[in-house]
């Protein structure tokens, strides 16, 4: 495995990246088309093979390592895993490697973009490194969690990252780019992918970074939007890598789907606020007919731990508070059901 990632590194140095100087570097790979769930690459010097590396699954992450980086032009070939020879590599780049500085790459994108959804903006999603050329290894401010956040998601428009009902962490990114470092306390955030004006939520997840203090995290958004549309390759995902090149994958809280639909009904149930709380926070709902409703909290475990609204209801928006003074810290579900309608989301209490 260490061979693999030492290897694995060397191919990111060499894949559309001019430096003067290079030293170290970390690798992920994020392309999302299926036929690359796992990846064989070549390389190949002045038109002779001179290595491959076997089966690097997609997804996968690499430490942080010092590289020796010859100054030749070589030839690299990406072929499905478990290819038999460098004939069948479905895309080859050639490059020139210098020596010296600390970056991250990503390789995403797709072998053959027709035969997959196009990106809304209208942008190049063929198979391609993203490179930051300025990657850190521990945070500029002593006890927070710096990250930087990649857009690799083909059928994904432009995209904004924010707080839920809080700040916004990354404003108009577009499909291949990345923002700058973004510096926050190691805790719990929950945060929204929306589009680009911020009018509708995709996607929501708990952001943990408790667990990162001191440190650096590649934040990437990976997969698909439509599956279906993208030759039922792996759904949408916020992903993190660490120094250490471990993966994380973070927790959904609700997905485009349900919240469109649930939006469009009148039927509605808003992330709770403040998120992560310390012992009493908010939750709100929209119900768009008269009748039952029934607002109840769940442990990790799935047991009742509450009950705050179990009555009848006339149409409207409501407001309830949570008062957890004598639970212990910990993620917590609550359910909003009114009559065939139901919807969960995730809260986090830190005490």
């Amino acid at each position: 495995m260490k061979n693999i990632t030492a290897k694995l590194i060397f191919i990111f140095l060499i894949m559309g990246i001019t430096l003067s100087q290079a030293q170290r570097i970390q690798a992920i790979h994020n392309a999302a088309d299926p036929t690359l769930s796992t990846i064989d690459i070549y390389i190949s010097v002045f038109g002779s093979q001179v290595d491959k590396i076997e089966d690097v699954p997609f997804r996968a992450g690499t430490s942080f390592i010092d590289v020796p980086i010859p100054n030749l032009p070589l030839d690299v070939g990406i072929a499905p895993g478990n290819s038999t020879s460098i004939n069948d590599t479905l895309k080859n780049f050639t490059v020139v490697i210098p020596s010296g500085v600390t970056y991250i790459g990503l390789i995403q994108g797709v072998v053959n973009p027709s035969q997959f959804a196009a990106n809304p903006d209208g942008l190049n999603i063929s198979l391609n490194p993203v490179i930051n050329q300025n990657g850190r290894e521990t945070s500029s401010t002593p006890g927070n969690v710096d990250f930087f956040f990649i857009h690799g998601v083909t059928d994904a428009p432009t995209l904004d990252l924010n707080i839920h009902n809080g700040a916004n962490l990354v404003n108009d990114i577009s499909y291949g780019s990345f923002s700058g470092y973004i510096s926050l306390s190691p805790t719990a955030y929950d945060v929204d992918i929306t589009n680009a004006s911020g009018s509708t939520i995709l996607y929501s997840y708990v952001m943990d970074l408790s667990g990162f203090a001191d440190s650096v995290l590649t934040v990437f958004a990976s997969g698909f939007v439509n599956p279906s549309a993208n030759q039922n390759g792996e759904p949408f995902g916020l992903f993190a890598v660490t120094p250490g090149g471990k993966v994380v994958q973070f927790s959904t809280v609700t997905d485009i789907s349900n919240l469109t639909a649930n939006n469009i009904d009148g039927f509605v149930l808003y992330q709770n606020y403040p998120n992560p709380f310390n012992p009493v926070t908010n939750l709100e709902f929209r119900i768009s007919d008269f009748g039952f409703v029934s607002l109840k909290v769940y442990d990790v475990m799935g047991r009742e731990v509450a009950v705050l609204v179990n009555e009848k209801k006339q149409p409207g928006e409501y407001t309830v508070q949570w008062d957890a003074h004598e639970f212990a810290s910990g993620v917590y579900t609550y359910k909003l059901i009114a009559g065939d309608l139901v919807q969960s989301r995730k809260m986090l209490l830190l005490k």
